[in-house]
């Protein structure tokens, strides 16, 4: 693309009250998202009801910041009246964009608000070029991709045509989003439906290891924009709908400066105060740069703290009664919240004049420390004043004003793109003495706290009439209000325009194939992970079998599929990318005899050209009506029921008549979480040369045993 045609990539940041709104709009963010009072994956935020929703939304549009709001859990069948209402209030309070992880909900959303824009959720567990092209043909103009990508596949993900959103900054999930059940299993709160417990930042047991290690450090790509814009990103999104306004603001606006430095070709790597701010501001063990540069293991995981792990400012030097003297490293300022990290964690907070060098803390009576502990500084006063302060950004107006004598008084006012015209009452020929031109642009240049400041001096025409300041001052009033509303309706417009234009796209339907149709009662299906046993399956009873290796390399499946019973289906992992199916490609129609198909194993893989029939797995989710029409319209042999809907759930799904069999797992185990580290290698320290790893064949390692497992904190 010619340098000359990129758009600069949009900056993304989260929101989970009306204060947090405020503060990304303040910081320069293009665009907002936040979640609505139901359905969304931060059920623990404040959220927006109707009427907030609408004043979020005038808010936005009026400082041409975006709103996209989260209806992104999965949807049980007695849900999709309350989603359809759901989607018809974020439609209607003129929300920019509606982020979706369920196939039913778009499906919702295509068929009744046609210009309601999708984004496909990070929860779709979207790894490849042909997800995003699935996507695309399902509706989505933008897709946020998983973050376990990497910068290839976003590259090509990117040339799909597809606008395509990764996450930069903020908190990781240990697991593949949308393939993760470890909350639900372990705790009956679903990560899918908003209410993760995140057990992934729970200590567990490992080869006589307790740590957190499977907790992951917060991502920070600050330093790496030019890579993602090269790549094509067309969106760069900040984590944190559950954290405080002021990291918003901090966060946000170090990126919009590091972004406008990019666009003026200035850009350079963050300076240590820079750093210092994002770690201050919010971090859990350092920060990564994630799967998409490269990180492999201790890289991406902090496993000894997993809340703030603040900014180091000194030690403590000596200890006499309730007073620790202190060395200090960094300055140190009136209400600072610090903590002595010694045999147990001591926080305080800090009461007194700013002072660099040494500090002398006061002790509750109850802790004990002692010389040589660290101090850590958690929140920085001066930098949450600073974000409390911030202010938005004063949209700049030209005005020209005609007062003249007889005639009504008018007043254009014009932000550079919209234009109102607004009259008053008419102007007349004075008694005494006439109005000034001084006086006029005194007049109209009194914006107060309006959002509007004077780009230049108003011009005025007048004929020496007179009119009353107060007749002036309404004329002023209704058109800076007349503009605002414009300027927000012109902004809504044209990106409504902009996905009506896309609207005729038409949708992929794979044509049906002649697949023999299993009677589901007379259905047992046996998943296994050993090629050599499956004919004792057969033997034992099962007539339909899914071939699941644990080791998918390509010289395992060249050896392991011709030892498969004819009719076997092979089943594929969660997350696969574009090369890795295309050099499976060759061994499928090598082994087409023997295989009945092929069972994809998340939504993104059924973009792939599957050359053979095919069926949906355990990580594709079917949780309602409108999503089964969605995804068995392509006629799959059979699909695979979603573990997390209870008996009712599951009768409501399956009255609808598909023809398409479903499969529910009656015995085994459930796979609660799909890691892209390992925790071994995360205990020993590593963090690079994974790809050599020997670990996996010897005997040297915490999980050798024949059945290895971490053990949480109660013993399970």
């Amino acid at each position: 693309m010619p340098e000359s045609l990129k758009k600069s990539m949009e900056l993304l940041a989260p929101a989970g009250d009306e204060v947090s709104l405020r503060a990304a709009v303040c910081a320069g963010a293009n665009a907002v998202y936040l979640g609505f009072s139901r359905f969304g994956a931060r059920a623990s935020a404040a959220n927006f009801d109707a009427e907030m929703l609408e004043k979020a939304v005038a808010y936005a549009h009026l400082y041409h910041v975006r709103i996209h709001v989260t209806v992104n859990t999965l949807v049980k069948p007695q849900e999709t009246a309350d989603v359809l209402e759901t989607l018809g209030v974020i439609h209607a309070c003129g929300a920019d964009a509606v982020i979706v992880q369920d196939l039913g909900v778009a499906h919702m959303a295509r068929a009744v608000y046609p210009s309601l824009e999708l984004h496909a959720s990070t929860q779709m567990a979207i790894h490849s070029a042909a997800g995003a092209r699935f996507a695309m043909e399902h509706g989505f103009r933008r897709v946020v991709l998983a973050r376990e990508c990497t910068l290839q596949t976003i590259e090509q993900a990117a040339a799909t045509g597809a606008d395509i959103e990764v996450f930069v900054h903020g908190a990781l999930c240990a697991g593949v989003s949308g393939q993760c059940l470890l909350s639900s299993m372990a705790g009956g709160r679903s990560g899918n439906r908003g209410r993760c417990a995140q057990p992934c930042r729970q200590q567990v047991t490992l080869g006589g290891t307790t740590a957190a290690l499977l907790s992951t450090r917060d991502l920070c790509l600050r330093d790496h924009l030019p890579e993602l814009e090269a790549a094509g990103v067309a969106a760069l999104k900040i984590e944190g709908r559950l954290k405080r306004p002021e990291y918003v603001a901090v966060v946000t606006d170090r990126y919009r400066r590091a972004l406008d430095a990019l666009a003026r070709g200035e850009f350079a790597p963050a300076d240590e105060e820079e750093k210092t701010a994002l770690m201050q501001v919010f971090h859990r063990g350092g920060f990564t740069v994630g799967h998409a540069l490269g990180a492999e293991d201790a890289a991406l995981c902090a496993p000894e703290r997993v809340n703030h792990g603040g900014v180091p400012i000194g030690e403590i030097l000596a200890v006499k009664g309730n007073l620790a003297e202190t060395e200090l490293t960094l300055p140190l300022h009136d209400g600072d919240s610090l903590r002595i990290e010694g045999a147990e964690d001591v926080e305080l907070r800090y009461s007194g004049p700013e002072t660099a060098g040494h500090a002398t803390l006061r002790l509750r009576p109850d802790v004990w420390v002692r010389p040589g502990d660290p101090v850590v500084r958690l929140a920085d006063a001066e930098q949450l004043r600073w974000a409390q302060n911030l202010t938005e950004k004063q949209i700049p107006v030209t005005m020209r004003a005609e007062v003249l004598a007889g005639k009504p008084l008018r007043l254009t006012a014009s932000d550079g793109i919209s234009v109102v015209e607004t009259l008053g009452e008419s102007a007349q020929t004075p008694r005494t003495r006439p109005l000034t031109k001084e006086e006029i642009i005194a007049a109209l240049s009194k914006l107060g706290d309006t959002p509007f400041m004077l780009a230049e001096e108003p011009i005025v025409d007048t004929d020496r009439a007179f009119a009353p300041v107060s007749a002036l001052n309404a004329l002023r009033r209704n058109a800076l209000e007349k503009l605002a509303d414009v300027r927000r309706t012109a902004f809504s417009a044209e990106k409504r325009e902009a996905v009506a234009a896309l609207g005729g796209e038409a949708r992929r339907i794979r044509k049906p194939r002649n697949v023999p149709k299993q009677n589901a009662v007379e259905t047992l299906a046996i998943s296994f992970t050993d090629a050599q046993i499956g004919q004792d399956f057969l033997a034992a009873g099962a007539n339909l079998l899914l071939y699941a290796p644990t080791d998918y390399t390509l010289p395992t499946l060249v050896d392991e599929l011709p030892k498969l019973p004819v009719g076997t289906w092979l089943v594929l992992p969660p997350q696969m990318s574009d090369e890795a199916f295309a050099q499976l490609l060759p061994t499928l129609s090598e082994n087409a005899g023997q295989l009945a198909g092929i069972v994809p194993g998340s939504v993104g893989q059924l973009g792939f050209p599957l050359p053979i029939p095919f069926a949906l797995g355990e990580g594709v989710p079917i949780t309602n009506p409108e999503a089964a029409q969605e995804l068995l319209s392509n006629a799959p042999a059979f699909f695979t029921l979603w573990p997390e809907l209870n008996y009712t759930e599951l009768t409501a799904l399956l009255n609808g008549e598909n023809g398409v069999p479903p499969l529910l797992k009656v015995y085994g185990r459930e796979r609660l979480m799909l890691l892209n580290h390992c925790p071994e290698r995360v205990r020993r320290g590593l963090t690079h040369g994974r790809e050599h790893c020997a670990l996996c064949g010897s005997d040297d390692r915490a999980c050798a045993a024949p059945d290895p497992s971490l053990t949480d904190r109660r013993g399970y």
